[in-house]
């Protein structure tokens, strides 16, 4: 009985954590984030291996390959 008990308290810290685990995530996948720039899925399509300081060069050397909110960011820059 006793390992039943805990067996079932486990399984519902389990499923807590998950949860509590998976509403950041989500927070960060959705295109209404505040903190995300009009160009981090260009970035992440077209300059993935540009290092770090060069990515808005790369951005540049692909305007035509961008989405209309990253084109306008990097045009007004």
């Amino acid at each position: 009985m006793k390992s039943r008990m805990l067996g079932s308290g486990l399984l519902a810290g389990l499923s807590l954590l998950t949860v509590v685990m998976a509403s950041p995530v989500e927070a960060r996948n959705t295109s209404s984030n505040p903190y995300r720039t009009p160009c981090h899925d260009d970035r992440i399509r077209l300059c993935s291996t540009a290092s770090p300081g060069k990515a808005g060069s790369c951005l540049k050397k692909h305007i035509n390959e961008l989405s209309p909110a990253c084109k306008a960011q990097v045009k007004k820059k």
